[in-house]
């Protein structure tokens, strides 16, 4: 595999796309539950030259699979824990029922970041991170990372990257391979102290429900993601909701 930088989780995102060689008439299949901006890419940037967006529900395997079937989709995208409500992809499935149907699965690697997820070992062909999150890990640098296997082409989405314009300046780099360094330390203190405030707000009245990886598939959950944790985002939905 190899990795590519950009300026920000978007251009890589972007980048990923491109690289499948999506045109006019292609589909891409992506889970209903994603960031959205990547949606906002998808419509209004991608759908003005043609490219079809449909979506479905990825933790229903039984339905991804008809639709995958019927759609013929170009791409699948996918998150490994979804933005906002924090469910798991098991992008092993989701992969073979990808590859399956001769499709390319990109998986937005962000929330699990590189410590607990490593979408190309199951199967992924391009996981991507917005490195402004956990690699950078300072809330001072903008970026991007997409990963992808030898198989695809390494000129291409460097090309991507130059004329579209996504560079990652030098500074933004030096911040972000600073945080790297402190990554595994933050990740399992913050995991930790995301466990605890899962179990306490659950025990809340005022709470309706908490979304947090582990609670609903723990099997799942430890399947995909390293460190027998959850990650280190919580959400909740309030009783009176």
């Amino acid at each position: 595999s190899f990795a590519v930088a950009y300026g920000s989780g978007m251009a890589a995102i972007h980048a990923a796309l491109a690289a499948c060689e999506i045109t006019a008439g292609s589909v891409v299949l992506a889970s209903q539950d994603l960031y959205g901006a990547t949606f906002d890419l998808l419509n209004k940037i991608f759908g003005t030259y043609g490219v079809v967006t449909k979506t479905a529900d990825f933790n229903n395997l039984e339905e991804l699979r008809a639709k995958t079937a019927e759609l013929k989709p170009r791409v699948l995208l996918a998150e490994t824990i979804s933005n906002p409500l924090l469910k798991v992809c098991d992008i092993e499935e989701v992969a073979a029922i990808a590859h399956a149907h001769g499709a390319k699965l990109i998986v937005d690697n962000t929330f699990a970041s590189p410590y607990l997820g490593r979408p190309l070992t199951l199967g992924a062909d391009f996981s991507v991170h917005s490195a402004t999150k956990y690699l950078s890990g300072h809330a001072d640098a903008t970026g991007g990372i997409v990963i992808a296997k030898d198989a695809f082409d390494k000129p291409m989405l460097d090309g991507i990257k130059k004329l579209v314009g996504g560079v990652l300046s030098v500074w933004e780099a030096h911040h972000i391979l600073r945080g790297v360094k402190t990554l595994a330390l933050r990740m399992d203190k913050q995991t930790e102290n995301a466990a605890k405030l899962a179990e306490a707000l659950s025990k809340n009245a005022a709470v309706g429900k908490v979304f947090y990886p582990g609670i609903d598939d723990p099997d799942l959950t430890a399947k995909i993601l390293s460190g027998n944790c959850g990650g280190a985002l919580v959400s909740i939905r309030l009783a009176n909701d």
